[in-house]
This record gives structure tokens, C-alpha cells and sequence, in this order.
């Protein structure tokens, strides 16, 4: 159901800002990474994904609400861009492998043929969303989130790079 994504997207979303803050990876990274004394939770962080969830509840109104945006699945959208994510994660996980990086028991199995399989699975799912003539309209907004998060992770390690040499 709706309600139930919103649910947790609020609480589980919560913990992706924190995390990238506390590895200084988004922009304001102190404040959102900072752990409220009572809580012991990133209000910050809660907030981030709270904003994030009544965005995605405001868009599933939309295509309820207009008949322009019918056949427009909302949590087809939000699969398939799950996945093209994850497909970034696997290629990282095998880059990782191949230096090192991680340390595992059956290096082969699950540093490169584990995220092999990986990528075809997630691969026939994105073929398949890629099917639904609204992919590339409702995407539109992931590949330029993705662009304003690059640009702002590269911005923060260059300001970093230069404050640390100074």
C-alpha cells in the first residue's frame, strides 16, 4: 500500500542521509550527521526522509487525481530506479574486489560471480521497466538528482583537498 511505502520510506530512508553525512558525502554533512542527545537518532536525517516520502505521496496524489498521468506507476518507478542503482553497487563491489578492497572468504564466488548474477537480474528488471512508456519522463528527475549529487560530492572533496592542504 501507499501508506505503508510512506511508512518506510520515512523510517528506513532515514538512515541513507545519516550515513552518507557521517561520511561527508551530501552537502551540510555536519548538521545531518549530528546524533540528537535524547534520541540518539540524525533529526536532520529524519527530516530528509520525511520531505523525500511527502514528495513521493504528493506524486502518487498526482497521478490518481489527473487522468494526463494515468497508467503512470509510481512504484514501477521507484523499482526500476532501485535497480539502476543497485547495478552501480555490483560493478562497484567487483572494482572493489579486483583492488582489494574487500576482504571475504571466496573472493571469486562472491566478489565477482555473486554480483555478475547480479547484474543480470537487475538487468531484466530494468529491460522490463524500461518497457512503460512514462521510464524515461518519470526518470528524467533521477538522472539529474544523480548529476546534482555528483557535483556536490565532488565540490565537498575539492573544498575538502583544499582546506586539509592549507
Amino acid at each position: 500500500s501507499v501508506l505503508g511505502t510512506f511508512n518506510g520510506m520515512i523510517i528506513g530512508g532515514s538512515r541513507m542521509p545519516y550515513n552518507l553525512a557521517s561520511h561527508q558525502m551530501i552537502p551540510a554533512y555536519q548538521k545531518v550527521a549530528r546524533i540528537h542527545p535524547k534520541f540518539n537518532i540524525s533529526i536532520s536525517s529524519v527530516w530528509i526522509s520525511y520531505i523525500i516520502a511527502v514528495i513521493w505521496l504528493f506524486l502518487h496524489y498526482l497521478t490518481q487525481k489527473y487522468p494526463a498521468l494515468a497508467g503512470n506507476d509510481l512504484s514501477e518507478i521507484v523499482v526500476v530506479t532501485t535497480y539502476i542503482l543497485y547495478l552501480i553497487l555490483y560493478v562497484k563491489v567487483i572494482l572493489l574486489t579486483k583492488k582489494n578492497h574487500i576482504k571475504m572468504k571466496n573472493k571469486i564466488w562472491q566478489g565477482y560471480c555473486v554480483p555478475i548474477l547480479a547484474i543480470i537480474g537487475a538487468s531484466f528488471i530494468l529491460i522490463i521497466g524500461m518497457q512503460n512508456p512514462f521510464f524515461w519522463i518519470d526518470n528524467l528527475y533521477a538522472i539529474l538528482l544523480v548529476i546534482l549529487a555528483l557535483y556536490s560530492y565532488h565540490s565537498i572533496k575539492k573544498s575538502n583537498l583544499s582546506i586539509n592542504h592549507k
